[in-house]
């Protein structure tokens, strides 16, 4: 039976750096990944459009949520783990790698050459560096704790897991088989990422194995996904239509979130990266209302005085001449089939009402709100409170982050967090 000191499952983005955390901080350890995919990091491959936005110059624990802990407590283990490895610390990892990066204006890192394949490439010419064992399309389905408690806190290597290993290979028949092995390890990461973007390899084996620790899992929703609206007769004119402008989210008419940045109309409702950011807060079978301001950066009133100058005596049918003076073609005559008076023109462009109906289904999701509940987690070590020789990290944590590289950086952090194996509380 195969041992291995330290089992990673999970090849994305926070495996693959908590494997290499691992082996930096303990050499002499025999260091195994698993991923269950025929690559590594497939999501780190589509990040940014391929681009990879790797991390945000602006790192501070309320660009973070979380399903279920307060905000209190999320934000002092959100910023606990970003004291320890920030934007400098990831940006030295990188250009240890021979990775050059560079910010955009709005704070989002990339590599210098804005390819996703060369952040792929470093950290997996890393892994064959460091001689971190690598078995693909082998995933982790059960495990069997042999000495959890006072036991684990041994000085010296023990096996502590069986872990069922299952493994897909072809036959002689060119049939894809399942093979079963058991291995042992003393230390266990789980960074097994989250069921979101199952093209990309998400999956559902990660709270599996949690549930089966006895771990906590909090509520789990789609985030970063498109919103489905409810919609009129003449809201297929909107298909397409892209836009600059802030969203308002309301909940039994009260404000729950707001965002600001690039929208875009389908077929079902409301994409685009700023629209995504609000369907962490959609929970199924509630009400919500979305109100669009086209013209952030004018008030009413100075939209109002612009508009009726534009008509001195404005008619039902210039309201759509006035409102594409704003907004593209097709957003106008929206508008203006849904205007009947000038006041409403300008309501319309400041605050047009949209029905929100619930989000696009897990598997659309760029990434999944929730998971472990933060406080069954070491915020010093990602350890489990209850084995410390089990690591928690990544997406399988209810942790979730806006836009802009924050769901990358997370990654890096708790990966490299985790990977140190200090059982620290």
């Amino acid at each position: 039976m195969s041992y291995f000191d330290v089992v990673i499952a999970g090849g994305g983005a926070s495996g693959v750096m908590a494997a290499i955390s691992a082996k930096l901080h303990n050499p002499d350890k025999e260091v195994l990944l698993l991923e269950r995919q025929t690559n590594l990091l497939n999501k780190v491959r589509a990040s940014g459009n391929g681009r990879c936005n790797l991390s945000n110059q602006h790192l501070n624990a309320d660009c973070y949520f979380s399903i279920g802990s307060s905000d209190k407590q999320k934000n002092k283990f959100v910023q606990t783990a970003l004291n320890k490895v920030d934007y400098p610390k990831t940006k030295k990892i990188f250009e240890s790698l021979g990775l050059f990066l560079r910010v955009d204006p709005y704070g989002r890192v990339y590599p210098y050459a804005e390819q996703a394949e060369l952040v792929i490439d470093c950290l997996i010419d890393y892994l064959q560096k460091l001689n971190v064992e690598v078995w693909l399309q082998h995933e982790l389905t059960d495990l069997e704790e042999l000495f959890a408690g006072a036991n684990s806190y041994s000085l010296h290597p023990q096996v502590n897991f069986n872990l069922s290993i299952s493994s897909l290979s072809v036959s002689d028949k060119l049939r894809k088989e399942n093979i079963t092995k058991t291995i042992q390890c003393n230390q266990l990461i789980l960074a097994c990422g989250s069921s979101a973007a199952k093209n990309l390899g998400g999956v559902e084996n990660g709270y599996k194995l949690l549930k089966q620790l006895n771990v906590a899992i909090s509520e789990l929703r789609p985030a970063l996904v498109p919103l489905i609206l409810a919609k009129d007769k003449t809201f297929q004119v909107l298909s397409g239509q892209r836009f600059k402008g802030r969203a308002t989210l309301f909940a039994n008419r009260k404000n729950v979130f707001q965002v600001k940045g690039e929208f875009l109309f389908t077929k079902t409702g409301l994409s685009g990266i700023a629209a995504m950011e609000l369907a962490r807060f959609i929970k199924p079978k509630n009400k919500y209302l979305l109100q669009i301001d086209f013209v952030p950066d004018l008030t009413k009133e100075q939209l109002k005085e612009f508009a009726a100058n534009c008509s001195k005596s404005v008619k039902e049918k210039q309201f759509y001449h006035i409102a594409k003076g704003f907004v593209r073609k097709n957003i106008a005559k929206y508008i203006s089939s849904r205007t009947k008076t000038f006041q409403e023109l300008i309501k319309n462009l400041k605050e047009l009402p949209l029905e929100i109906t619930g989000t696009l289904p897990q598997e659309k999701a760029q990434i999944i709100a929730g998971g472990a509940v933060l406080d069954q987690i070491s915020l010093l070590s990602f350890a489990l409170k209850k084995n410390p020789n089990i690591y928690v990290c990544g997406e399988l944590l209810d942790v979730d982050g806006r836009t802009g590289g924050y769901n990358l950086q997370w990654a890096w952090t708790s990966g490299y967090i985790a990977g140190q194996l200090r059982s620290m509380f």
